[in-house]
């Protein structure tokens, strides 16, 4: 499945390049804590050079932007397994091969910069700098090199009480998550009303099933992070395990329950065939409209 840039990516009709190799001593990027340092690019696609030469001389400034622009896929490319990962463009630093008296070098980088915010949004804005220099490898009309902000993969473990279509694993395991210790759960308090979507509606004695599992934060992240899923917010729920223990486990949950009107009897039916492919009771899946 593609992530969340790469589908970001192709609405603005963007390609990115194969990553390219280290011609010296040195590496792609370096992660330090939760920053990621990316070395500078320069105007090759697929290890094809392009934009050659001193721009404001044998580079035009419009030819140049494009350059700064290609840099920033490369960019992109080296950081491809972590682009979801991304929270922040930190730094943007541009370098520009110059002719003497050429001054709109914040101009070429620009190209650089525009994609960021393209792709990234309002994280896609940065510190930076752009500067004029006397030459560039392989007589490249721009080099960029760009720092990132992104979140650190946790391991820790937290208990989700699941009791939509997340109940069904091969779901789960189709979006890249693989869950841990699933089992049947109950929370009281609480009903379920289906309409385009579900959400737990609270009643009085009422009792709502699903299935509890164990996720880590990140794997959290992945599932609802996805703009259709992004409306369902997280409460503290007690967890009542068909084993007989107790938990506390988190419960994504719409903010505001559909209304009778908005019932979706093709959403229920779904439903009910994963209430009864992971065993919950014949009169709760019944009960599934």
């Amino acid at each position: 499945m593609a992530s969340r840039i790469e589908t970001r990516l192709r609405e603005l009709n963007l390609i990115l390049p194969e990553a390219g190799r280290p011609v010296a001593n040195f590496v792609p990027c370096v992660q330090a804590g939760s920053l990621l340092f990316v070395s500078g690019q320069i105007t090759t696609w697929n290890g094809q050079l392009r934009h050659v030469g001193q721009v404001g001389a044998q580079v035009s400034l419009d030819e140049a932007r494009a350059g700064a622009q290609l840099c920033a896929l490369n960019l992109l490319a080296q950081v491809k397994d972590f682009l979801d990962r991304v929270e922040r463009v930190v730094e943007v630093r541009g370098f520009v091969n110059a002719a003497p008296g050429f001054t709109q070098q914040p101009a070429v980088v620009n190209g650089a910069s525009d994609l960021f915010v393209d792709v990234f949004g309002e994280a896609g804005r940065h510190a930076r700098f752009a500067v004029g220099v006397a030459s560039l490898p392989a007589g490249a009309a721009v080099e960029v090199a760009a720092t990132f902000a992104v979140r650190e993969v946790s391991s820790r473990r937290v208990d989700v009480f699941f009791y939509g279509l997340f109940m069904d694993v091969e779901l789960l395991r189709a979006k890249g998550v693989e869950p841990k210790g699933v089992e049947l759960a109950t929370v009281d308090g609480f009903a379920l009303r289906i309409g385009q979507r579900a959400a737990l509606v609270p009643v009085a004695g009422a009792r709502v099933h699903g299935v509890a599992m164990s996720l880590t934060s990140s794997e959290l992240h992945q599932l609802y992070s996805e703009p259709s899923v992004q409306a369902y917010k997280p409460q503290a729920v007690l967890a009542h395990l068909a084993s007989g223990a107790v938990i506390a486990a988190l419960c994504y949950n719409l903010p505001e329950a559909p209304s009778p009107s908005e019932r979706n009897a093709g959403y229920a039916a779904r439903l009910r065939a994963i209430a009864e492919k992971v065993g919950l009771p014949a009169e709760y899946v019944t009960s599934l409209r």
